[in-house]
């Protein structure tokens, strides 16, 4: 099966993240994140964190339980799995 044309893709995720911002808004709970990831709890989570695993950055806030993240980069990284999006790259480390 070939992939859909670019213009397509970029169209998939821009609505993907829009979706996501508003079902979530900005910035996303751990609880959130499992449900979303599929994690079976929130200790599971802070675990693969805590090994350095999350595909994404996620952060832990003073005086705040649990850990957090930006709404965009976990569905990126769901979107990117399911060949929605394009696979993005810091730059000088593009992939070929």
């Amino acid at each position: 099966m070939s992939e859909p044309p670019a213009s397509i893709q970029i169209s998939q995720r821009a609505r993907t993240l829009s979706n996501a911002r508003t079902g979530f808004g900005p910035v996303m709970s751990s609880e959130e994140i499992c449900k979303v990831l599929k994690y079976p709890s929130a200790a599971a989570l802070l675990a693969a964190m805590r090994r350095g695993k999350l595909p994404f950055a996620a952060v832990r806030l003073p005086g705040r339980p649990g850990i957090f993240a930006v709404t965009d980069e976990v569905f990126a990284v769901l979107a990117e799995g399911f060949g929605v999006m394009p696979p993005t790259y810091p730059k000088g480390d593009e992939q070929m």
